[in-house]
């Protein structure tokens, strides 16, 4: 026999409502029309990607962005336009291709650079531009500063990703 698991802690407020993950106590906030749908059920946040999820009966291990948007086909995700995983507003929500996904990245936290897309070649004493797209590495050229080779970036980034694409520009850094 199964061990029912406790509900969620729920808060709610005037148009959304917040869950806390049991496993984490963290706050998740979607949109108050779905509040019957989350009451009574346990959720906890996924260990490798931090996202919701819970186990629903005779459908089995559910994320709960997926039940604002839909589960998306094969080959798409959904995407957090603002790249906050605990923002799970409808409004906040796309589904996407898993190359315009990757496009609304932020910089990792190895770039040294400061500026998304951008490295420094030591060998040619230049600033070298890159793009990741479809599982490849870019070259976008070499420049004598950062901020011509963060343009390219972004130019590159608006082509490939269109309007999931998190620029340089959209960062603040230019």
């Amino acid at each position: 026999m199964a061990v029912r698991r406790k509900p969620s802690k729920i808060v709610v407020h005037d148009k959304t409502f917040d869950v806390y993950a049991n496993n984490t106590g963290r706050k998740f906030t979607f949109d108050i029309y779905l509040l019957e749908v989350f009451k009574g059920r346990a959720w906890d946040e996924c260990g490798t990607r931090g996202y919701l999820h819970a186990c629903i009966g005779g459908i089995g291990h559910v994320y709960a962005h997926h039940i604002v948007i839909g589960c998306p086909l094969k080959g798409y995700c959904v995407d957090h336009i603002d790249r906050d995983i605990t923002n799970n507003l409808a409004s906040n929500l796309r589904v996407v291709s898993y190359s315009q996904n990757h496009g609304n990245k932020t910089m990792l936290d190895s770039n040294t650079s400061g500026y998304k897309g951008v490295s420094w070649r030591k060998d040619r004493k230049k600033w070298r531009a890159y793009i990741k797209h479809k599982g490849k590495f870019i070259s976008l050229g070499h420049y004598d500063n950062p901020i011509d080779a963060a343009l390219a970036y972004d130019n590159a980034a608006l082509e490939y990703y269109e309007e999931c694409a998190l620029t340089n520009k959209k960062l603040g850094l230019i």
